[in-house]
């Protein structure tokens, strides 16, 4: 097994409720000649994923090809075998507000042997104005049979996308006065579709980012990865083995914790009986200006509103587990995920326990669309050929070759002595409280030790002219920009304007959500100005160039180019991004994991090297394979 020795409980897609005949195509005779057949029936097999890609394949009965991907498995004993996983392509559009059911219908109309399913599905979208405050965007969710088809239906309507977004503000505005005013005809619901989303995604990295969430529902992992060991199974089964007792929750005797359980069959009659509980307790209703759940005869707090409201924990952070760890200073239980499925079988007691004081918070954020640069963009009156920002660099003191054994002239500054001496109480105590997390009053020699750092200090202020052999050190910074970026909150979407902050519900007198940095900008321009770009650009494109035959002329745009850039001196401009504190944090928390599993590696990585040279040293060989692999 792999060095964590994790395994994840794979399943079949649970719509299939009959085994899929499939035709075996010349590639799966070669691949299972190979050892790699294809796993169809049997019992649950444990496998190592080695790799996946796309592929497809066609139903015996109904002759349609399905998108699906192949998964290569390599088992404890060394055989292998291949899994066929059929996953539906998808991407997102955007539509005009309240035109999301009229568009789906007309959708499903002009595509109709193309788009396999439709839903309508809320998203948080960053790029929507005060999206802080909860707000939603409804998306359709298009789902396709195979990946053809959504390329398909995606050249299709990014044709129209680009159409409409064309359009000015003004034209829109007008256009709506006439809707009004007229019935909608199939034509104008097309006109609605504003913007497609998740589009360019690769077919297999969507089935590994999205497999998670859909199929593999009791592991913690966002994707499938290889290089993990797998339970495969051909069909799945239910989850909870018994009936759930009621029990007792409370994590601190203060936060006393009694339930009553009601056990039901299926998720149908849960539903049912949790509409049952509400209508005895209709005085409750949801407040739609304030957003929060009140009653006007009983002593209430919706907490979730108030976490929005005034806990000021960043937007990804505000799920159940989260803000009691943050505010209520402790750390709900936690089950293994390799153990949830087994519990929820086995031990469904256990389960429902940690049910009570589990709340995953799923980022369900629609992703932006790549950045596209504005090909006619200015500065101040010229053209920009290409713009950038100065990033960090490193100043190099002082140059050449230096040993420990080898004296060398120092000239320090004495002042800078004197502000460290005056200063060693507040920095011996930070380093006692803060980085040794003890109390001052526990440290027994603090006046000797203080007295002894203060000594040399003074021997070096009043001494600044010296030659000594140096101490070297070697000082490196871990990580320097994942640091930067987790210190400011640094991320596309935290950085706003004037606008965003305007509209925004936090926006508030005194607000602290709003850090100012600067930063230097760098811009190279041509030397025409403005107007003279525009008079050359119309110039040239109403003009033709005659070939060897007149009947061949062309205009300047179909012409090759071939003429070298006139351009300015580079600019570099000050300036200052808001950088907003209560951003969802997804793009932090990625950077995050990234930084803390590099730390991972290199931490066992040097252990591991420690590890293979002492098995060298002792000559055994079974702890040098061990030490290598």
């Amino acid at each position: 097994m792999n060095g964590d020795g994790r395994r994840r409980d794979w399943r079949d897609n649970p719509r299939r409720s009959k085994k899929q005949k499939q035709i075996c195509s010349a590639e799966e005779q070669l691949e299972a000649k190979l050892g790699f057949e294809v796993f169809s029936e049997g019992e649950k097999r444990l496998g190592w994923l080695l790799n996946f890609a796309s592929s497809s394949y066609e139903d015996e009965e109904t002759r349609k090809v399905y998108s699906c991907v192949d998964l290569y498995f390599v088992t404890q004993d060394g055989s292998s075998f291949k899994a066929k996983y059929r996953f539906r392509p998808y991407f997102y559009a955007a539509t005009k507000n309240k035109m999301e059911m009229d568009v789906e219908a007309y959708l499903r109309r002009r595509y109709e042997t193309q788009i396999a399913d439709i839903k309508i599905v809320e998203k948080e979208d960053l790029d929507l104005k005060n999206h802080l405050s909860g707000l939603r965007k409804s998306y359709l969710k298009l789902s396709f049979d195979t990946v053809q088809q959504l390329m398909t239906v995606k050249s299709d309507l990014m044709h129209v996308v680009e159409r409409n977004q064309a359009k000015s503000d003004a034209a829109e505005a007008y256009e709506f006065i006439l809707t009004e005013r007229r019935e909608q005809k199939p034509q104008d619901f097309i006109d609605c579709i504003t913007d497609l989303r998740e589009y360019d995604v690769p077919y297999h990295v969507r089935f590994a980012i999205d497999n998670a969430t859909m199929t593999l529902r009791f592991t913690c992992d966002p994707d499938i990865r290889s290089g993990q060991w797998y339970d495969v199974c051909v069909s799945s089964t239910g989850c909870v083995g018994d009936d759930i007792e009621n029990l007792e929750y409370t994590p601190k005797p203060e936060f006393e914790g009694s339930f009553t359980v009601k056990n039901v069959p299926n998720e149908f009659e849960l539903l049912k009986e949790w509409f049952a509980d509400m209508q005895k307790k209709l005085g409750f209703q949801c407040d739609k200006n304030q957003g929060e759940c009140r009653a006007k005869f009983a002593c209430h707090l919706d907490c979730f509103a108030w976490v929005k409201r005034d806990s000021y924990l960043p937007q990804g952070s505000q799920g159940l587990k989260a803000v009691t760890k943050a505010k209520l200073g402790y750390d709900p239980m936690e089950v293994n995920p390799e153990d949830m499925v087994r519990f929820a079988k086995e031990k469904p007691q256990t389960m429902a326990s940690y049910s009570v004081s589990d709340a995953a918070y799923k980022a369900n954020v629609i992703c932006p669309n790549k950045h596209q640069s504005d090909p006619e963009k200015f500065y101040n009156n010229h053209l920009l050929e290409s713009e950038t920002y100065i990033g960090g660099h490193v100043e190099c003191l002082e140059s050449g070759v230096f040993r420990s054994d080898i004296p060398t002239n120092f000239t320090l500054k004495s002042s800078a002595y004197e502000q460290l001496i005056n200063n060693l109480d507040r920095d011996l105590e930070y380093a006692i409280r803060v980085e040794g997390k003890m109390d001052l009053e526990s440290v027994s020699n603090y006046d000797e030790v203080k007295t002894a750092i203060m000594e040399k200090l003074s021997k070096l202020r009043d001494a600044p002219i010296r030659e000594e052999c140096p101490l070297i050190y070697h000082l490196d910074v871990a990580a320097m920009y994942p640091n930067i970026i987790l210190t400011n909150r640094l991320q596309p979407p935290s950085i706003v304007s004037d606008e965003v902050c305007t509209a925004c519900d936090f926006n508030r007198p005194g607000k602290t959500c709003l850090r100012k940095l600067e930063w230097v900008w760098r811009g190279e321009t041509f030397m025409a100005k403005k107007s003279d770009y525009y008079h050359i650009k119309k110039q040239i494109e109403s003009d033709f160039v005659d070939g060897a035959n007149a009947r061949l002329s062309k205009s300047f745009l179909d012409l090759p180019k071939a003429y070298k850039r006139v351009l300015d001196k580079p600019v570099t401009e000050l300036r200052k991004a808001g950088i907003c504190m209560r951003e969802n944090p997804f793009y932090v928390d990625t950077v995050r994991s990234f930084r803390d599993r590099r730390y991972e590696y290199k931490g066992l990585n040097k252990v591991w090297k420690g590890k293979l040279s002492e098995a060298k040293a002792s000559g055994n060989p079974m702890k040098i394979q061990e030490a290598q692999v």
